[in-house]
C-alpha cells in the first residue's frame, strides 16, 4: 500500500489530529508534506494511495502570492484524473473544487465554532457520509466557501453554508468542515491564534468542551471509510 499523503498548508495550523490516528489504527502508512516549504514540488499523485489536503488561513485563489496553491491544485487534478482517492478538508476542499473547475469565494460572514451539519438525500448512498442520518456537530472555521463542481454530488449543508460536502466520481470528496479536529489538535492551533475565539464572539471554554466531546460516531467512520476507499483503489 502506497502512503496516504496529508498536505499541511499553514505553519500556524500544524498536525493531523483524528485523520492521523484513524489511518494509523487501520495499519496504513501516512506521510505529511508542508506545502509552504515546497514539499509538493516534484510529487506525483501516483506515488500515493490517497491524498488529503488540509486547512489553512489563506485564500485558495491566492496563487500569485502563494505559488504552492497552484502546484497543489495541479496535483489534485492529476489525482482525480488518475483515480487516486482525494479528501479535501476546508482550504483543501476549496483548492479541490477549483481543480475541478468550480469557484471558491469569500463567504458572506465567517462560519466558526462547533456547529451542526446535515446530510442531503444523496448522502444516504455515499461511501463516506452514509452514516450522517441526523445533524451532527463539527468544527468549523472558515471565511471562504466553494461552489459545487459540475457533475459533483451534493452531500451536506449547514445553516450558513449550503455546500459543506460533495463527491466527484467515486473517489473524490471535498469538505468545508474539519472532521480531523480533536482537542489536542485544536489546542495546538489556538495557541498560535491567541484570543481568536473571543474575537469571533465564541465562549472558548464551551468550544473546548464541544471539541473534547467530539462527534466520534461521525468523524471516525468517515476517515475509516476513506481508508477503505484507498485500499480498494490500490487493489
Amino acid at each position: 500500500m502506497k502512503p496516504i499523503l496529508a498536505i499541511e498548508q499553514d505553519p500556524t495550523l500544524p498536525g493531523l489530529g483524528l485523520l492521523g490516528r484513524v489511518v494509523r489504527a487501520r495499519g496504513l502508512p501516512i506521510v505529511s508534506a508542508h506545502a509552504w516549504e515546497g514539499d509538493l514540488d516534484g510529487l506525483r499523485a501516483s506515488d500515493f494511495g490517497g491524498i488529503v489536503p488540509l486547512g489553512g488561513s489563506m485564500q485558495s485563489w491566492d496563487e500569485e502570492r502563494l505559488p504552492f496553491l497552484a502546484r497543489e491544485r495541479a496535483l489534485l487534478g492529476e489525482a482525480v484524473d488518475e483515480g487516486i482517492p482525494v479528501l479535501g478538508i476546508c482550504l483543501g476542499g476549496q483548492v479541490l473544487a477549483r481543480a475541478l473547475g468550480a469557484e471558491a469565494r469569500p463567504a458572506q460572514r465567517p462560519e466558526v465554532g462547533w456547529l451542526p451539519v446535515e446530510a442531503t438525500p444523496a448522502a444516504a448512498a455515499d461511501p463516506l457520509l452514509s452514516h450522517l442520518r441526523e445533524p451532527v456537530g463539527v468544527y468549523q472555521w472558515h471565511l471562504d466557501v466553494f461552489d459545487l463542481p459540475d457533475g459533483a454530488v451534493h452531500l451536506a449543508r449547514s445553516e450558513q453554508s449550503e455546500n459543506q460536502a460533495f463527491r466527484y466520481g467515486d473517489r473524490t470528496w471535498g469538505l468545508q468542515f474539519h472532521p480531523e479536529v480533536d482537542l489536542p489538535l485544536y489546542l495546538g492551533w489556538i495557541k498560535n491564534w491567541e484570543g481568536a475565539p473571543e474575537r469571533m464572539g465564541l465562549d472558548p471554554d464551551a468550544l473546548e468542551a464541544s471539541i473534547a466531546a467530539g462527534s466520534p460516531g461521525f468523524t471516525e467512520p468517515l476517515f475509516g471509510a476513506f481508508c477503505s476507499v484507498c485500499v480498494a483503489a490500490a487493489s
